[in-house]
């Protein structure tokens, strides 16, 4: 049976994203999800795949996960965080391309430095993949 949360999401208004004490959850896709007053994880496990991929973009507020566990890999790929971001006590079992990607268009962009404590997994995984090994197209043929 699938949990609903009720997660206020802000556009245009002052309210920021929050999951606290929400225990385990199976799979959560933020895909593209600008959280423009903050995002706060606190005290949770999620058990699959969790997606920020494209997303960020913190201009009022802190994005914050604290005391929880990701079992799964977690996606940052192309994320901009324009605020603080703030990692405490959390681990990444399988691992997070948080700060991998690096000199790739996926790379994260941090425009505050992040503050981590007690972060465990890697955090620097590449997933960004290209074609660069294969040739050009050949303008010829198209």
């Amino acid at each position: 049976m699938a949990k609903r949360f009720n997660v206020k999401t802000a556009f245009d208004q002052g309210v920021r994203e929050y999951f606290t004490k929400c225990g385990h959850l199976r799979f959560l896709d933020f895909y593209a999800a600008y959280f423009l007053c903050g995002f706060t994880m606190d005290q949770c496990v999620v058990e699959e795949q969790l997606s920020f991929q494209s997303g960020g973009h913190n201009d009022n507020g802190v994005f914050r996960i604290s005391d929880t566990t990701f079992r799964s890999f977690v996606d940052f790929e192309d994320c901009w965080f324009t605020g603080s971001l703030h990692l405490q006590n959390v681990t990444f079992e399988k691992g997070t391309n948080l700060f991998g990607n690096k000199n790739t268009p996926m790379e994260v962009s941090f425009d505050v430095t992040p503050e981590l404590a007690n972060v465990s997994g890697s955090l620097d995984l590449n997933t960004f993949t290209r074609l660069r090994d294969s040739p050009p197209p050949d303008p010829n043929t198209q």
